[in-house]
């Protein structure tokens, strides 16, 4: 059944979503006409066109009842009039003749089709309102916003005026929904070049920045956001600098970043400001603080991770730990009492000396 939906749903991906489009019609087949072997007897004379028509007998041979005998009147009276009646794919009423196809996917409950759209993009999500009147205000409940627009080596055809969509996703959502999910480039790419501040040049209407991304994070932290994932464009190289946006949230519990820069203000809201984070997962990032310590902390990983002063890492409660070469400087762990498993792999060439000079220019 998922996997029917989104097929469905991806055929809907070519449609803009500033378009209004008709419901889908489908054509209601007649009802089957049992297969009958018909033997017409001889007849004496033809009938005269608008004549009454006469009592002359057709025998009609069934694998049932071989001699049973009926007029042709009856017969013409049991042959089928109707015609085919057309409906909407959400129409299950049954009016106007002749049964409608039932729609047994919009049957489902709301927490099922919500599951379902957490695979889709947030513009995909969007375009679902068109389905039928069950559909016009689900997708303002979808707890899932996904605005990544790269995946699997391309981009995936987002809206034009991508920030302006997204800054209206998010005012038009519900506002009793939570956000449990939220999923974001750093970047749009730097197809286009870059600006004079820094900023990527838009290409194809991916048209937004650092600053989109760190409101967009605000937003769905003030929803009570449990999940926020920011993912580096591979196109581009820069680091996401979370300058207007504080990690400070009672109900995130899985934090995923790369490429992006930690900053000893970061490290410290992620330590002492989300009491209930569990996991933190991070990726080519650069460590500029000096500490992560967090007693809610299960699962850390830091993969490939620049560390530019001594980090020390303290979780008396973490049962998980992945470090896998760390650049420049190896964290330092302490109080990990509740280790279960750990997977530490160190690499001689990323740990270099007097590695400091490299980084005298940039600010923490």
């Amino acid at each position: 059944m998922v996997t029917w939906a989104i097929a469905c749903w991806s055929g809907l991906c070519a449609l803009d979503h500033k378009d209004i489009f008709p419901l889908i019609s489908v054509e209601v087949p007649r009802e089957p006409i049992p297969l009958l072997t018909r033997r017409l007897l001889p007849r004496r004379r033809p009938v005269p066109a608008g004549a009454g028509l006469k009592r002359q007998h057709l025998a009609i041979v069934t694998p049932t009842n071989k001699s049973r005998r009926c007029s042709a009147g009856q017969m013409v009276d049991k042959t089928p009039t109707k015609k085919p009646r057309q409906c909407s794919a959400g129409d299950t009423s049954g009016s106007g003749g002749g049964a409608a196809p039932e729609d047994r996917l919009s049957a489902l409950p709301d927490a099922m089709l919500h599951h379902i759209m957490s695979f889709l993009r947030a513009w995909e999500v969007a375009r679902t309102c068109v389905l039928s009147r069950r559909w016009r205000r689900l997708w303002a409940s979808a707890p899932c916003v996904d605005l990544r627009i790269w995946r699997l080596g391309r981009h995936r055809c987002p809206p034009e005026e991508f920030a302006k969509f997204a800054y209206r996703f998010f005012l038009e959502r519900d506002a009793s929904a939570p956000v449990d999910t939220l999923r974001v480039l750093s970047s749009p790419g730097c197809g286009g070049g870059r600006d004079a501040y820094g900023s990527p040049i838009s290409v194809g209407g991916k048209d937004y920045s650092d600053d989109d991304v760190d409101m967009w994070i605000h937003a769905a932290i003030k929803r009570g956001a449990r999940v926020i994932q920011l993912v580096g464009h591979p196109e581009d190289e820069s680091y996401s600098f979370f300058r207007c946006v504080n990690i400070v949230s009672c109900h995130l519990k899985v934090l995923m970043l790369s490429e992006s820069w930690l900053s000893d203000r970061t490290l410290r809201q992620i330590s002492s400001r989300c009491p209930s984070l569990e996991v933190l997962d991070l990726k080519k990032c650069f460590m500029a603080g000096r500490e992560i310590s967090s007693t809610s902390l299960r699962s850390l990983t830091m993969d490939e991770c620049s560390i530019k002063e001594g980090l020390t890492v303290a979780a008396p409660n973490l049962i998980s730990l992945r470090c896998v070469k760390p650049y420049h400087q190896a964290p330092l762990f302490q109080k990990m009492g509740s280790i279960a498993t750990a997977t530490i792999v160190l690499d001689d060439s990323f740990l270099r000396v007097g590695y400091e000079r490299e980084f005298e220019s940039i600010p923490t």
